[in-house]
């Protein structure tokens, strides 16, 4: 199948998700527990010391990378943004809209189009029906996950910031 057929089928429905600290999608770090996967997101307000956080269960594949904000807009040059996330292939789409769900695609597309999903070694036979594909935008890189759901955590303490992230970030 090739990349623009898919890319006319994706269609991004935002999100509403209560950022506690509104300077705070600069830094995401996430990692895996178990079968689920844990974003957090901390201020990029000097001296901050918390971070919000949001679990996503029963979590397949995630990662973190590519575009921020200035990638985004770079006009589909690979250097500044190796993912398929742009204002070329995806005119109508905001990057500082932030949370989306997207549909209109499974794992196996979105793997043949972009590199970097990392699967989860915990989470084997979940049922592929009940996922769904998650998209956040950030300042500094993309948080992209499919799992089952997400549950705002709300703020949690820097340290348990520092404490998790050695895994993936």
């Amino acid at each position: 199948m090739q990349k623009k057929e898919i890319f006319r089928r994706l269609s991004f429905v935002p999100i509403s998700i209560e950022v506690r600290d509104h300077a705070a999608l600069a830094t995401p770090h996430a990692f895996f527990r178990g079968e689920d996967a844990v974003l957090q997101f901390c201020a990029a307000t000097p001296g901050a010391n918390t971070a919000n956080q949001i679990e996503f269960s029963d979590c397949k594949r995630m990662r973190i990378g590519d575009p921020n904000d200035e990638g985004f807009y770079s006009d589909g040059i690979e250097r500044y943004n190796s993912s398929i996330y742009n204002a070329v292939n995806f005119p109508n789409l905001e990057f500082y809209q932030g949370f989306f769900e997207v549909f209109g695609t499974s794992i196996d597309e979105l793997e043949s189009l972009h590199e970097g999903l990392i699967r989860n070694p915990c989470n084997f036979y979940s049922d592929p029906q009940k996922t769904r594909h998650f998209l956040f935008f950030m300042k500094d890189a993309t948080f992209e996950c499919f799992a089952a759901g997400y549950e705002e955590i709300g703020l949690v303490p820097l340290s348990s910031l520092k404490a998790n992230t050695a895994e993936f970030t």
